[in-house]
C-alpha cells in the first residue's frame, strides 16, 4: 500500500492514517521504519516507543488524555491504545510495510 488512493491521487501521511483507521476501524499511529517516535492519534503529541510495530498502549500524559477519539462509529479511550504501522519512503511515495504475521516474532497471531 502506498500513499495514493486507487485513482493515483497523492495522499499525505495524515490522510493515510485516516484511511487506515477507517479501513481497519481502530486507532492507527504511523511511524517511519527505523524511527521510534510516533504522532499520537489521541493527544496529537509525539511519543517514543519500543522498536516493534503492532498494538501498544497510549503513552499520553494524564493531563493530555482527554475523552478519546472516534474511529468509524466506535469510541476509543487512550487506555485502549493504538496500532503502530510502519512506512518507508520509496520512489517518491510513502509505502506501508505490512506486518509479519505467524512468525516467531509475532507468535501470538495465527
Amino acid at each position: 500500500m502506498t500513499n495514493e488512493y486507487a485513482d493515483r491521487v497523492p495522499m499525505s501521511l495524515k490522510d493515510m492514517q485516516a484511511y487506515l483507521q477507517s479501513y481497519f476501524g481502530i486507532p492507527i499511529a504511523l511511524r517511519r521504519q527505523g524511527d521510534t517516535m510516533i504522532n499520537c492519534p489521541y493527544c496529537g503529541k509525539t511519543h517514543d516507543h519500543e522498536p516493534e510495530p503492532g498494538h501498544h498502549v497510549a503513552q499520553c500524559a494524564e493531563d493530555d488524555r482527554g475523552g478519546g477519539i472516534v474511529v468509524g462509529e466506535r469510541s476509543f479511550v487512550p487506555n485502549y491504545g493504538y496500532t503502530i504501522v510502519e512506512y518507508v519512503a520509496k520512489d517518491g511515495a510513502n509505502q506501508i510495510i505490512p506486518p509479519v504475521i505467524g512468525t516467531e516474532e509475532n507468535s501470538e497471531y495465527p
